[in-house]
């Protein structure tokens, strides 16, 4: 969700943004079930959790237990804002995109450089980590990358 957020500001506080890091962005999924989610959202008040998609052992994000389903369906209503305004998106981006993700298509990644505006963007691919990559072996590269990231576009700036 941080990357859909992430993208939001960038799109709606462009003066206050200078430029952003995202992390397996989420725009969209390809999982059928969603289909059912405005009518299901409803009747269920929520539906087991999603978590711990990392592949270091012994990670633990710790999850929340539940997703609630009328949250959910409002954060899948942000996603298509966000998608449908990636082009207002103009400030330097980087994204970090898991090759072996299990929640959020890699594909997603992919969509972002594709569709914002900003000539300064650039991605790249985590080898080693699943969706939680911040707790995940790539987390070094990450963090690297990230301060790299902002230092030149601090100085950029100025």
């Amino acid at each position: 969700m941080g990357g859909t957020i992430a993208l939001h500001l960038a799109q709606t506080r462009r003066e206050d943004v200078t430029g952003i890091v995202v992390v397996n962005p989420s725009l969209f999924s390809t999982d059928p079930r969603l289909r059912l989610l405005p009518l299901l959202k409803f009747v269920v008040p929520g539906l087991a959790g999603i978590g711990n998609d990392i592949a270091k052992p012994g990670g633990d994000e710790k999850p929340y237990p539940k997703i609630p389903l009328r949250a959910f369906a409002s954060f899948v209503q942000l996603q298509t804002s966000v998608r449908d305004r990636l082009a207002d998106v103009t400030v330097p981006t980087l994204v970090f995109t898991s090759r072996h993700d299990h929640v959020v298509e890699p594909e997603n990644g992919a969509l972002v450089l594709n569709s914002i505006a900003s000539l300064d963007k650039e991605q790249r691919w985590l080898e080693r980590s699943y969706h939680v990559a911040t707790l995940d072996y790539d987390l070094p590269e990450i963090v690297a990358g990230t301060a790299e990231f902002a230092e030149r576009v601090a100085v950029s700036s100025r």
